[in-house]
């Protein structure tokens, strides 16, 4: 999911996937991640619609608050692909962050399809994973073009994996024995 990819570009300490498929109960999110800083969940909420009104979000917030994670949520995310810069939807949504942080210490943030291009724009390699290269190269700020880069090959049998850094007061001596 091109949600997964951008927010794990803009949120530090998280590692996202998806939450359950459609169909199943979902308790209001789509793609959820534990942040790494304090153990609160990152939720979000996928909608690939043309248009959201203030009664949908309303919806969308409600379904988020009865579900399990709103207790242990630190922010709560909407992603759609419908146009959210109209003055009525933004004084919904300035009034459910408000509602959302002073009685839930939730912080929420709504990323439409502005927001969302506006981010894909720094990413020239996911627009070319996700729509395709010549897209990339209209869409996207211009990219270093090196010829070395025409050379790369994909490694057989991947596993995409995310590296973490683990610090603690260990000197590189005791780390060395660990592994001797």
């Amino acid at each position: 999911i091109l949600s997964i990819r951008i927010a794990e570009n803009l949120i530090q300490d998280c590692y996202f996937e998806e939450y359950l498929k459609q169909g199943h109960k979902q308790d209001g999110i789509d793609i959820i991640s534990v942040n790494k800083k304090d153990g609160n969940s990152v939720t979000i909420q996928c909608k690939s619609v043309k248009q959201l009104s203030g009664s949908d979000l309303k919806e969308i917030i409600r379904e988020f608050l009865e579900g399990k994670f709103s207790k242990n949520c630190s922010q709560f995310i909407l992603t759609t692909t419908a146009d959210l810069q109209n003055p009525e939807t933004q004084k919904a949504i300035q009034l459910h962050k408000k509602n959302l942080f002073d009685n839930y210490h939730v912080a929420f943030e709504c990323w439409d399809i502005k927001f969302i291009e506006l981010q894909l724009q720094n990413y020239w390699n996911l627009v070319v994973y996700y729509f395709n290269k010549e897209e990339a190269d209209q869409f996207c700020y211009t990219q270093l073009k090196h010829s070395v880069f025409g050379n790369i090959k994909s490694v057989e049998n991947f596993i995409p994996r995310k590296i973490t850094l683990i610090s603690n007061n260990t000197t590189s001596g005791n780390i060395i024995r660990h592994f001797t």
